[in-house]
């Protein structure tokens, strides 16, 4: 597989709300007719931009959008190729003999997640659709999904499994990994706010064992804490009701995550109370709120401290 593609990621939220009478009714090839005939949408989408470039952000749909596609009542499937591996069911144009390799890399996402949130995820089958190329996957979306901005990947939620779409590129394993982290989270009930689902996804993204190490927003934390900016987490719960997040947030979402995760047991363990409350439905409040006072009162020593100790090619330092 490629080396990770060091381009900046810019994950971004579908404004478009559709009704179904304003749908185009354009059938859909029978080729992947299988996996989105009858689907009610609720659309995650995730991509990357040129580098050196930053896209303007597109708002968070609110609502569901119901999408009827007419394709005839019987229809075969014609995947050039299919299969299942564990909770994955894989559906590819691309005839890359390596791709069932690459893909059985994210069956263990789900152990990962449980592990990292001491959290039981429910059970789910996600769909896994990896198209051949950038034009073959333009081509699908303009098709069947006229409207959206251009992505390389998305996350499309219904009321049964999951479904993920990507296109073969360097960094389409990690696009991967980070769609499907949504498609998990969401098909264990888990509300989570839109800061915190993203930093998990981009958490988590991350194939590497070393996950409070990204090969792209660690030098940009970097940058930032030589200046003396540390990200608190009442940043982005002042605005708990925001539609869509900069490229900047989708990072300190991050870095939120993997301090976390990572610093200590306190900080780690009520991130995870917080996360166990949203799964059952509890009054989960603020998860600033969660933390010891003794944790808020330190916390920028120890934002601080967590990220010194990273090995980041960076002298991180307070102004």
């Amino acid at each position: 597989m490629p080396e990770h593609d060091t381009t900046p990621r810019l994950c971004v939220h579908a404004t478009r709300c559709v009704h179904a009478a304003e749908c185009r009714e354009t059938p859909i090839p029978v080729l992947y007719s299988t996996v989105l005939n009858g689907f009610v949408l609720f659309m995650i989408v995730c991509s990357s931009h040129v580098s050196g470039q930053e896209l303007a952000v597109v708002d968070r749909a609110t609502l569901v959008q119901s999408f009827t596609f007419t394709t005839p009542a019987k229809l075969v499937s014609s995947w050039p190729a299919s299969w299942s591996d564990g909770w994955l069911q894989v559906h590819t144009t691309t005839t890359d003999s390596q791709l069932p390799e690459w893909t059985h890399r994210l069956t263990t996402l789900p152990i990962e997640i449980e592990q990292a949130l001491a959290i039981k995820l429910a059970n789910a089958n996600i769909r896994l659709v990896v198209l051949a190329n950038e034009t073959e996957f333009d081509h699908y979306l303009k098709k069947n999904f006229p409207g959206l901005p251009k992505r390389r990947a998305l996350f499309v939620q219904n009321r049964g499994p999951g479904l993920v779409l990507t296109y073969m590129h360097s960094d389409w394993l990690t696009d991967a990994r980070h769609e499907c982290t949504h498609a998990l989270l969401h098909a264990s009930g888990i509300k989570l706010p839109l800061w915190l689902d993203e930093g998990l996804a981009e958490y988590f993204e991350v194939e590497s064992t070393e996950k409070g190490s990204h090969p792209i927003h660690r030098y940009a934390v970097a940058s930032q804490l030589r200046y003396g900016q540390v990200v608190q987490i009442e940043d982005f719960e002042q605005s708990q009701n925001a539609t869509s997040l900069s490229p900047k947030e989708y990072r300190d979402a991050w870095s939120i995550v993997a301090f976390l995760l990572n610093h200590n047991d306190e900080y780690k363990q009520a991130l995870q109370a917080y996360i166990e409350d949203l799964r059952t439905g509890a009054a989960a409040g603020l998860l600033s709120r969660r933390l010891p006072a003794k944790s808020r009162s330190n916390w920028r020593d120890d934002y601080l401290q967590y990220y010194r100790s990273q090995s980041m090619g960076f002298r991180v330092g307070t102004r």
